[in-house]
């Protein structure tokens, strides 16, 4: 909505601002552990879990995928309590909801 009423985001720039400012809300923090920028949120729970993971697995190498892949050793379970909610975690969300509520105000 936000780029609908800005006229000179209505059309094709706009597309190609909101597709950048989208990929650059997908990547990854700068910082290791830094979640101020983490606009999705997706990372703190990434983080949390490949934690929860590296501890319970055995296994030297990990990675985490929130989609399909071919994996050519068998998979195994591991038992993740959820996020530890730090202060800096939920400022960092408080701080991205206000970013949003004002451009819905504006």
């Amino acid at each position: 909505m936000l780029f609908e009423t800005i006229p000179f985001l209505r059309g094709g720039f706009g597309n190609i601002v909101y597709f950048f400012a989208w990929a650059t809300g997908l990547s990854p923090p700068i910082a290791a552990g830094t979640h101020a920028l983490d606009l999705t949120g997706m990372f703190v729970v990434a983080d949390s879990a490949l934690s929860a993971a590296q501890l319970s697995l055995q296994n030297s190498t990990s990675s985490l995928s929130f989609g399909l892949g071919y994996f050519d050793v068998p998979l195994s379970t591991f038992r993740w309590e959820g996020v530890k909610w730090t202060g800096e975690i939920v400022l960092s969300r408080i701080i991205w909801l206000a970013c949003s509520l004002v451009l819905v105000i504006l």
